[in-house]
Order: structure tokens, then sequence, then C-alpha cells
């Protein structure tokens, strides 16, 4: 289920290797809606990566690691809405680090690592590793709603400019695939 997981943290941290040196030059509302942008296209990648790993994982977790494993696949689409949030959460981890504030987000994992435990010791007990997963999506979730509620605050903008994948994304969200298929 890790294994399968950590295909989306690859994607979000190679956008986010390019993306701070990007947002540190940039300042005021351009940085705002450059990471907005960078957000949507990064969110959208993702999405697909996400919808083909649930479409294929299960054969792949089978072939490559035998059916000893085929329960892992199952944690894997337990936990992959709580990794669709952390992508966005990466993305603006990485705007917080180009404000000079890192801090932030150190409180904010912080935070979530304290929820995540807690949870942990609560469901875990319950659930076996399916409590650990519900476990990891509350603490996924909890970190999203703290840092998106910020960003929104500081760069003012709408919800609807986030996430609504529009036609200046299409060229950018092209251009990506292009190069993660080269």
């Amino acid at each position: 289920g890790v294994t399968l997981a950590q295909l989306l943290w690859y994607l979000s941290n190679s956008i986010n290797t390019v993306l701070y040196p990007y947002l540190v030059e940039k300042k005021g509302q351009d940085q705002h809606i450059f990471t907005a942008q960078v957000l949507r296209v990064n969110l959208y990648l993702n999405l697909v990566l996400l919808i083909g790993i649930a479409l294929t994982g299960s054969m792949l977790v089978r072939l490559i690691y035998g059916d000893a494993y085929a329960e892992s696949y199952l944690v894997f689409l337990a936990i992959s809405p709580g990794l669709l949030l952390d992508t966005v959460s990466r993305i603006l981890s990485t705007w917080f680090k180009s404000i000079g504030r890192p801090l932030t987000i150190s409180w904010i994992s912080g935070s979530a690592l304290v929820l995540n435990l807690i949870c942990n010791l609560l469901l875990i007990p319950w659930l076996g590793i399916y409590g650990a997963a519900a476990s990891s999506v509350i603490s996924y979730a909890f970190r999203f709603l703290i840092v998106f509620k910020l960003y929104r605050n500081v760069s003012k903008l709408k919800v609807s400019e986030i996430f609504i994948f529009n036609e200046s994304d299409r060229a950018v969200m092209i251009s990506a695939m292009t190069t993660l298929w080269h």
C-alpha cells in the first residue's frame, strides 16, 4: 500500500522541487495565482495517477508481491482520499516556505502528527490496519484544511479560482503529462 502511495508523493515532490525556486522569485498576487495553477495541475495529475493505480493496483500487487499482499491494495484504496489531499498540502507547504513561514508548516505538521497518534491509539485496536489507514486520512485531511485555510486567508483567492480547471491549465497539463511520459 505504501509503495503505491509513494507514486503520488514522487509526483508531488518532483513538482515541488521545481516550484520552490520559482515561487521565491515571485511576489504578491502573481505568486498566489501561480501557486493555485500549480496546485490544480498537481491535483489533477495525481487524480489521473490515482485512478490509474486504482484500476491496475490489485493486479500489480498480486503480480509483484503475490496473493499474500492482496489486502495492501485495499488499504491503499482506503487511504487514497487522504493521499490526494496530501498532494495539495505538499504544494501549499512549499508556498509557505517560499513566503518565509516554514515554522507554520512545522506547527501544522506537528499537530497533524499528534492527531494521527491519538487516532491510531483509538482506531487500530478497533479496526486493525484499516484503523491505521483511517487515522492517516484524518490527519491528512486535518493538515489540508488548516494549510488551505491559511493559504486562502493570505491569497484572497476564491475556492473556485484555486480548484476549477481553466483553459490556461490545459497547456500546462498537456506539457506536464508529455514530460512524464518521456
